[in-house]
């Protein structure tokens, strides 16, 4: 066994250097491709794609032609979910601070991702986790429960102007973006296979894991809104008539059951307990349209 020493290479990467004599062996040459599989504990590099792994893709982006930085993060994220292994972004000139300061920034949000390369023209984002080393049902209860906390802290903060539960709530939006984008990338390598190495231990289909998991992106979404509402209403709280902010208590606790119902109904495959959750779901649009006529509920 040889030991190597860990050196960082860049702001947020790792590297270690590759024996002399493997390189030599297998005729190894700067700028080749070596392909890195995990193993629970060990890495394994490799020259070659084995055959119960998915093919590696590449995408360069020319960053020359992107317009905005808000174009650029929504690319790189796209580009992720479609399970792409090897993202390059170039530039005929230096590639501009804060144009490197967005890719740094999305890369945090995507799970697996790291900066293996940046030179002045050039950043290259590889990502690690092969889909065989994931499951799906574990990451969609995951998102389910961090969705579950965010919508609590959202309400919670509102009906009692607590700040602190807002702030909490706007904290975690961070990783649920983040288990929405690797679900999204698993469910779309799934879709371009028929046979995936993809450990999805569940009866639900690609289709039905992509909307899943786009719903509860969603309610992650509105529960940060929510949250965003409440740090707004704290400039105005001598303002705020604070019963009637009670009056949401009933609706708030329904709200909770309701979701409670049907994601248990979802990992459970009770079909009692999903029946009973659109039941609920009805009578709360019953509810809110006698209260607010003027309001369509999705």
């Amino acid at each position: 066994m040889e030991k190597r020493k860990v050196q960082k290479f860049g702001p947020s990467s790792l590297c270690v250097s590759l024996p002399k004599a493997w390189t030599q062996s297998l005729n190894v040459k700067p700028g080749d491709a070596v392909y890195i599989v995990q193993e629970t504990d060990a890495l394994r590099i490799t020259t070659r794609v084995d055959s119960d792994e998915h093919e590696v893709k590449t995408y360069t982006i020319n960053c020359d032609y992107i317009e905005s930085p808000n174009q650029l993060e929504r690319l790189i994220v796209a580009i992720y979910m479609m399970g792409v292994d090897t993202i390059t972004i170039s530039s005929a000139q230096r590639i501009p601070s804060q144009t490197l300061e967005v890719i740094r920034t999305i890369v945090h949000k995507l799970v697996g991702a790291n900066l293996t390369e940046s030179t002045e023209q050039d950043v290259v984002i590889d990502h690690f986790i092969a889909p065989s080393q994931l499951n799906v049902l574990t990451l969609l209860q995951k998102q389910s429960t961090i969705t579950s906390t965010m919508l609590h802290e959202s309400l919670e903060g509102l009906l009692s102007l607590n700040t602190t539960f807002a702030d909490d709530c706007i904290k975690r939006e961070h990783e649920a973006d983040s288990l929405y984008f690797l679900i999204t990338r698993l469910v779309f390598n799934l879709q371009q296979k028929q046979s995936s190495p993809m450990k999805s231990e569940t009866r639900l289909s690609p289709a039905s894991i992509r909307l899943i998991t786009k719903n509860l992106e969603r309610i992650a979404d509105c529960a940060e809104y929510i949250a965003k509402v409440t740090l707004n209403l704290d400039n105005i709280r001598d303002e705020i008539n604070i019963q009637e902010l009670k009056k949401m208590t009933t609706l708030y606790h329904t709200v909770k059951r309701l979701y409670k119902m049907a994601t248990d109904s979802l990992f459970s495959g009770n079909i009692t307990t999903a029946n009973n959750a659109a039941d609920l779901r009805r009578k709360i649009d019953t509810e809110l349209w006698s209260q607010l006529p003027e309001i369509r509920i999705p």
